[in-house]
């Protein structure tokens, strides 16, 4: 019987991927209103060239803040499930 591999399921891009995590209905309800909210913003914000500049620097600042703090709790949650099988294994 052939052993299950989620290092090469990982390297496949089977597992570990956007494409595995589906949001849920309220999550996709939630997506919804920022992306409407946000058009509407963006149409009036376009009146006022200064303020639209902005709040385009504003949504980019945060957009990679958060893109950092994603990548530190991936990286905190893989070091911890690898403690964890260790545990499992007892070494």
């Amino acid at each position: 019987m052939k052993k299950y591999s989620a290092i090469k399921e990982m390297y496949y891009g089977n597992r570990g991927t956007h494409d595995t995590i589906r949001l849920k209905n309220a999550e996709t309800l939630i997506l919804k209103v920022i992306t409407e909210n946000e058009d509407i913003l963006l149409k009036k914000l376009s009146q006022k060239p200064e303020i639209l500049e902005i709040y385009k620097k504003l949504d980019g600042a945060i957009s990679e803040l958060h893109l950092i703090e994603n990548k530190h709790y991936y990286i905190e949650g893989f070091k911890f499930g690898f403690l964890m099988a260790m545990d499992v294994f007892d070494i």
